[in-house]
């Protein structure tokens, strides 16, 4: 299940009609939805796109109604002129188009969920950037990082979408043919993959020369500065640790499930590395604490769920020593982990009736693991 709240009800639910489903014992998440939250809002910044992009992706306004209020009226008087609500800040062109690829595929239910867990997580992560890391990104820096990704999907939009555009970047890409390589359209994003926002922002980076070239006719609104190539370039190279997660989390029927957890935490050193490293721009390192938050919010849901653990331990080349040997788990959670997967056997499967007439003696009690 994904980390949407009608999911969580759907969890505590499901007991009532399937008895041996054990509720919050029993869900695993769907550590995909995790790690594109985690992700998200390393691009995003001051709206949405989560946890890691948020840092660089100026999302669109929400589409509100004009409201029309009545005027109050006495008996025999006029009516009063219509209240209109005062027209709202006109909204960059380039964000907009940003709406156009999001308009009717994104689901509401979990774009809700998605759209509060980030905006928590982006001021929490401004404050410890500030307070424990001495991490300050200024209002032009924010900015300038904000409207990144907004001009690289809305220049790639225009150009999948218009023949004429079209024509003319492949005669460019032409030109540098041997700059450009094999590769000659740029990468469109798709909002429901997340990935697809690093292949449109790596294209972009890649075809460099030919989309300066594009952009200097009538495509002003969409050129990157000097400052947002560098940060661009930058950019693609801190989400690579990403990259490598999704591709393996999308493949069939991998990972399983004793493998999510290992994943999990190497995705978190790969990005306390990315905080800690003096050498990156500062919006990058505070993203890389959003993401963390991330993490820690759903590393702990996942404390409620016994799977994880026993897969581990009944993993013949972990079993119970790969808590032991992992220096992220104090002794006491290395103790639960033991107890659970005893406390499993003993309610599930040693005191089965079918196991006990079958063998005609009590149970064993399992070896230690």
């Amino acid at each position: 299940m994904d980390n949407a709240s009608n999911c969580d009800t759907t969890s505590d639910r499901l007991p009532d009609h399937i008895p041996t489903y054990r509720g919050t014992l029993s869900r695993t998440r769907c550590f995909p939805h995790t790690v594109n939250l985690i992700a998200k809002n390393l691009f995003r910044g001051l709206t949405h796109l989560q946890a890691f992009i948020a840092f660089f992706f100026k999302q669109p306004k929400k589409k509100s109604k004009v409201t029309v209020a009545p005027g109050k009226r006495k008996r025999g008087a006029r009516d009063a002129p219509p209240v209109i609500q005062p027209e709202e800040e006109r909204e960059d062109p380039v964000v907009a188009d940003v709406a156009v690829d999001e308009e009717g595929i994104m689901d509401e239910g979990k774009a809700a969920h998605d759209e509060a867990t980030l905006t928590s997580i982006y001021g929490q992560a401004i404050h410890e950037a500030e307070s424990k890391f001495a991490l300050h990104m200024t209002v032009a820096e924010q900015t300038m990082a904000l409207t990144i990704f907004p001009k690289v999907a809305g220049l790639a939009r225009r150009v999948h979408d218009s023949p004429t555009l079209q024509e003319k970047f492949e005669k460019l890409v032409e030109a540098n043919a041997a700059e450009s390589g094999q590769k000659v359209a740029l990468d469109r994003r798709v909002p429901t993959r997340w990935n697809s926002d690093l292949a449109c922002l790596a294209s972009h980076v890649h075809f460099e020369r030919p989309v300066k070239q594009l952009t200097q006719d009538n495509l002003e609104e969409y050129a990157l500065t000097a400052a947002q190539w560098k940060l661009a370039k930058e950019l693609c190279q801190a989400l690579q640790v990403f990259e490598d997660i999704t591709k393996l989390f999308s493949q069939a029927e991998v990972p399983l499930v004793y493998e999510v957890i290992p994943m999990l935490e190497a995705l978190e050193d790969e990005l306390t590395n990315m905080r800690d490293d003096a050498s990156l721009p500062d919006v990058i390192r505070i993203a890389a604490i959003a993401a963390l938050l991330v993490i820690g919010k759903y590393y702990a849901l996942s404390d409620d769920t016994e799977v994880y653990r026993i897969a581990i331990i009944m993993c013949p080349d972990k079993k119970l020593e790969w808590f032991q040997t992992n220096p992220g788990w104090r002794h006491e959670d290395r103790v639960e982990a033991d107890l659970v997967v005893r406390a499993r056997w003993t309610e599930s499967y040693a005191t089965r009736e079918s196991l006990e007439s079958s063998s005609g003696s009590q149970p064993a009690t399992p070896a230690p693991v």
